[in-house]
């Protein structure tokens, strides 16, 4: 027993390896590994972000090319839109260390910026006029970019609607944009709905992302818009953030193609499909018809396949018979035998898939369990009973003890073949599991789900080898002994 929990123990930091190897496998082959990936930008590093860039690099290196007048194609002054009310902090107080010409150059580049806030003064596309509003601005409003004051705006308008209370957030720009976020949760009932209304309206307004909330829109509805501007934040919160001490060594590991997919996990139900839908609300509509199918198969060729190899050990004409039918059945393909032997109804062609998969995998373990049977029989032991009278039946029972070793080590290692059995036997007869959507996966380069997908079946197959073993060493306590013998010496 104390084995076995060790064993499981360690079932974590080898998931954590897994996933690290499977991402690895799986996002060189797809163009969505990292989310969304801006035009323009390079994509994040798989693992490891050296020089991770918070809002204040962003700023500064678009201002810094502003003044040199190195923004020929316009990307600087983009970015500086872009990065909004968020960067005025780090941009505004540079004014006083630039030139006139470099000075205007950057106000200019801010004019969009300032509508969005919803200024409508004509200065902002005047070259002097604009250095003038943008300091007058830094010298009104600079008290207002602080946390405290954001959060209180944002309350504020979450809490009812008005002209004021919206302008306010909306001067702020992206700088409001993790309190609005924040602000989103939680959306529990009908009531929550207005409230995200107005928060996504203000969303949308200061990023251009265009997700809103219907005032009269279902909780489910506003609960799905909601998801994708907690999937876009973490895609893109720390573009907003300033990174200081600990926040800027953690944005090596975060500002990552993993990292992200790691925080989607944490925060996003196990993260979200190319549709939109969490992959956790997917994998519980559609697992228990899975898990079901993968019961039935496993446990069904384990027994059958016992019972038939043991049988067949003692007679000829059935070890003969089996061979052939192994043989046959390992030619015909599963999914032919699936859609012929399915009946009309639903639950009728998850009861016959089942069973065809059973019967299968049945027939191929009775091979080994018959092998090993044969190898026991001539035992002295087994002889000896023969000798005093024992029947055919009882020398097999009295062999299986030994014989049933082979199966016992199979049980756990059978588990990637019945999946990848139910995965076809499910997509042929078009039963509404884990199959389909994970061939859809595949075919789309769906990440989210094929990570959770494959770290779910190595979860499962370690358990099960676990159990295989702990088995194992019940039925041969010889095994147990040598295992014991093992772990002391090492």
């Amino acid at each position: 027993m104390a084995r076995s929990l060790r064993r499981i123990l360690w079932i974590v930091p080898t998931l954590v390896v897994v996933s690290g190897l499977l991402f690895w496998f799986i996002s060189p082959r797809t163009s969505a590994a990292g989310g969304e990936v801006r035009p323009g930008a390079e994509p994040a590093p798989l693992f490891f972000q050296p020089s991770p860039r918070s809002v204040r690099e962003r700023a500064e290196g678009a201002v810094h090319r502003l003044a040199a007048g190195a923004d020929a194609d316009g990307r600087a002054a983009a970015e500086l839109v872009r990065l909004g009310g968020a960067a005025l902090p780090h941009v505004l107080p540079l004014f006083d260390t630039l030139g006139p010409e470099a000075r205007s150059r950057v106000a200019l580049a801010l004019a969009p910026v300032g509508r969005r806030m919803g200024t409508r003064s004509d200065e902002l596309d005047d070259p002097s006029g604009a250095v003038v509003f943008w300091m007058r601005f830094w010298q009104d409003r600079a008290i207002d970019f602080r946390p405290q004051i954001v959060k209180r705006a944002v309350r504020r308008l979450a809490a009812g609607t008005s002209a004021g209370r919206r302008e306010d957030v909306l001067v702020l720009d992206t700088y409001a944009l993790p309190e609005l976020i924040a602000g989103l949760e939680p959306l529990a009932s009908a009531a929550d709905v207005p409230r995200a209304a107005r928060l996504t309206d203000a969303l949308a307004h200061v990023s251009g992302v265009p997700w809103r909330v219907h005032p009269q829109a279902t909780v489910e509805q506003a609960a799905r818009i909601s998801r994708d501007w907690q999937r876009w934040w973490r895609e893109n919160r720390t573009d907003f953030d300033t990174l200081d001490g600990v926040d800027r060594v953690f944005a090596m590991l975060t500002q990552t193609q993993y990292g992200r997919w790691a925080e989607s996990v944490v925060y996003g139900k196990l993260g979200t499909l190319q549709s939109g839908e969490p992959v956790l609300v997917v994998a519980k509509q559609r697992a228990p018809l899975t898990l079901w199918l993968v019961t039935v198969a496993w446990l069904g060729c384990l027994l059958s396949g016992i019972g038939i190899g043991l049988w067949s050990s003692v007679q000829a004409v059935t070890d003969r018979l089996l061979a052939t039918a192994a043989l046959a059945l390992a030619a015909t393909p599963l999914s032919w035998l699936a859609i012929e032997a399915a009946p009309a109804s639903a639950s009728g062609r998850a009861l016959t898939g089942g069973l065809v998969m059973a019967l299968v995998g049945g027939l191929l373990v009775a091979r080994y369990q018959a092998a090993a049977s044969r190898r026991e029989l001539p035992s002295e032991h087994v002889q000896l009973r023969r000798a005093f009278g024992a029947t055919p039946l009882r020398a097999i029972a009295l062999s299986f003890r030994n014989a049933s070793a082979v199966v016992v080590s199979l049980a756990g290692r059978e588990l990637p073949t019945v999946l990848s059995a139910t995965i076809v036997v499910e997509h042929a007869l078009g039963l509404p599991g884990l199959g389909t959507v994970t061939l859809v996966a595949v075919a789309g380069g769906d990440v989210a789900w094929l990570m959770a997908f494959g770290l779910a079946c190595a979860t499962l197959g370690a358990l099960l080898q676990v159990l295989s073993d702990a088995m194992l060493g019940l039925v041969h306590p010889a095994v147990a002994r040598a295992f014991l013998e093992r772990e002391v010496r090492s």
